[in-house]
Formats: structure tokens, sequence, C-alpha cells
């Protein structure tokens, strides 16, 4: 994300939304992995890598798990 934000302030608003995006994918892996989300994680073993449906989905399953708990 400091890459990304450094580009931001380069102006170069091109490559900065890709560092973010990968920032995101990066923390969303990390989450299914120390949340134990194993049905997410034997879906990606059986498609032997991590898609972009996959990651959507395991994205609405940590949301759905612990972030909606915060809103009001």
């Amino acid at each position: 994300m400091e890459e990304a934000d450094n580009l931001i302030e380069k102006g170069d608003v091109l490559q900065a939304p890709e560092k973010y995006y990968k920032a995101a994918e990066e923390a969303i892996k990390l989450l299914v992995k120390t949340l134990n989300l194993k049905d997410v994680i034997e879906k990606v073993k059986a498609n032997r890598r991590w898609t972009s449906s996959l990651l959507f989905e395991a994205s609405g399953r940590v949301f759905s798990r612990y972030v909606s708990n915060f809103i009001l």
C-alpha cells in the first residue's frame, strides 16, 4: 500500500490502483488462511490457483462472518 501511496503522490494514477488491488488481494488471502475458511481453501486447492471469483467469494465470507457484526 505504501508503494501505491507513493505512486499517487507522484501522480501515477494508472499504476497506483494496481498496487492497491494487489494489497487487497494479499490481505484477503491472509485472512482466509488466518481464519481457516476451509471451504474457500479447498476451492483454491481444487482450482490450483486463486481466481477473481474466489477472491470475491472469500471477501464476502470474511465480511459476512466478521465485519458485518460491527455495522450498526
